[in-house]
């Protein structure tokens, strides 16, 4: 089972970088963190993008380099286009997206499934409010690269964390 969402981080003014290649979401100055993560909070792939990019958009890119053949893919609302659902049965994936209200196809939904879609949420509350990676929620990093690897590296030490200690 894979789980696909994103988050938005918050951005000081001194962080913006003037480098337009490296500025992330330069017309906004705050940064989405795309991530697919699998069914033990590991992750798979991470995409940073700017606030006024759609959640729809760097997601099949997500996908690349992932064998997602025959597995269950868990996304919310903002994934469900038709693109998506296609490239997904292409390769004979299992879909667990809810459609959004304005489909004029309705396609089926487990609901059932969709509730396991908690550890994505979970995954980000790990890595945006542990203290020693809070900096990833307000982003003090002037540069794409060092923020997409500090995100890399939160997320290779979040597993580590215990669960009880997030909540002091």
């Amino acid at each position: 089972m894979l789980e696909l969402d994103s988050t938005f981080c918050k951005v000081p003014k001194s962080a913006c970088s003037t480098l337009k290649e490296q500025a992330i979401g330069s017309a906004t100055r705050i940064p989405k963190v795309n991530v697919l993560i699998n069914d033990r909070m590991q992750l798979l792939n991470v995409i940073l993008t700017g606030r006024n990019i759609h959640d729809s958009e760097p997601a099949i890119k997500l996908f690349y380099n992932v064998d997602i053949a025959g597995k269950k893919i868990l996304a919310d609302k903002a994934y469900s286009c038709q693109a998506i659902r296609d490239y997904l049965e292409k390769l004979s994936s299992v879909v667990c997206i809810p459609d959004k209200s304005t489909f004029k196809t309705k396609y089926t939904f487990d609901a059932e499934l969709y509730k396991q879609r908690k550890l994505v949420e979970r995954f980000f509350q790990r890595i945006k409010n542990f203290r020693h990676f809070r900096h990833i929620s307000t982003r003090f990093d002037k540069l794409a690269t060092c923020f997409e690897n500090f995100v890399l590296l939160a997320a290779c030490v979040q597993p580590l964390i215990p669960a009880r200690r997030l909540l002091s």
